[in-house]
């Protein structure tokens, strides 16, 4: 499952991702806001398969939170 000092294999990541994805197409509000919470603990490769069918301003708008959070 882990591949190397505590990180999720890439697979992993993508499986992960597909599913929330899939799980954003029938409640987005709730995708959002669960990537919202763990934005910067999700893995890149996650983050980029959750939010393939969100518009583009909503993941500029998680980013920037996730910026602006200490």
């Amino acid at each position: 499952m882990l591949a190397g000092k505590g990180r999720m294999h890439d697979l992993l990541q993508k499986a992960a991702g597909w599913m929330l994805r899939e799980a954003g197409k029938r409640d987005e509000a709730r995708l959002v806001g669960y990537l919202r919470q763990l934005w910067n603990a999700i893995p890149a490769t996650m983050r980029r398969y959750a939010c393939e069918k969100l518009s583009r301003e909503i993941v500029e708008s998680l980013r920037q939170e996730s910026i602006t959070v200490p």
